[in-house]
């Protein structure tokens, strides 16, 4: 175990190693597809933040082969959206269940604020910087709603697309629908 000031990166390299030594094999997409008596049901995506407080296989209950997560600052949808269209192209996206949480870094950093510093970083980049949103959350609803028409207005994914949005209390455990 790494102590607190050490990089813990040495530690979960050992832990794949370790890892590696019972692994079983997994089946290709191709030894998947074969293997099923018809097409394969539409995926269920859960989009949410990096957080590491935040683990969607938890929440649910192991997600397994249920599911595939999309895990990014903030859980936005912007930021997804290309790996969303990818999973839809090869397997199909039935469902995509947006969730934010409480105490979210986006809740806590504006984009002023970080567009500031990295122009200290790097000063003959303004014009780039000014223009990146960070995806700050203002409103912590409102960002799951503003993510969930997002998504439900992709002309690049169908209308039957089935969007849903939670916000995950940290401090509870609970999911907490929230709806356009």
């Amino acid at each position: 175990m790494a102590m607190p000031n050490e990089d813990p990166f040495p530690s979960m390299l050992q832990s794949a190693e370790n890892y590696a030594i019972t692994h079983k094999p997994i089946p290709t997409l191709e030894e998947m597809k074969a293997s099923m008596p018809g097409p394969p049901p539409p995926v269920v995506v859960i989009l949410s933040c990096c957080d590491p407080r935040v683990l969607p296989e938890k929440i649910f209950g192991g997600i397994g082969m249920k599911a595939s997560e999309i895990r990014n600052a903030g859980g936005r949808a912007g930021p997804a959206l290309r790996s969303i269209l990818c999973l839809d192209h090869l397997v199909g996206v039935g469902t995509v269940v947006v969730i934010h949480h409480t105490d979210c870094g986006l809740t806590h950093l504006r984009n002023d604020r970080i567009r500031d510093s990295l122009a200290g970083k790097a000063p003959n980049r303004v014009n780039e910087i000014s223009r990146i949103d960070f995806g700050e959350i203002l409103d912590l609803k409102g960002s799951v709603v503003e993510d969930m028409k997002l998504l439900k207005e992709s002309p690049y994914l169908s209308k039957d697309l089935k969007v849903v949005g939670y916000v995950y209390d940290i401090k509870t455990g609970k999911l907490e629908e929230v709806r356009t």
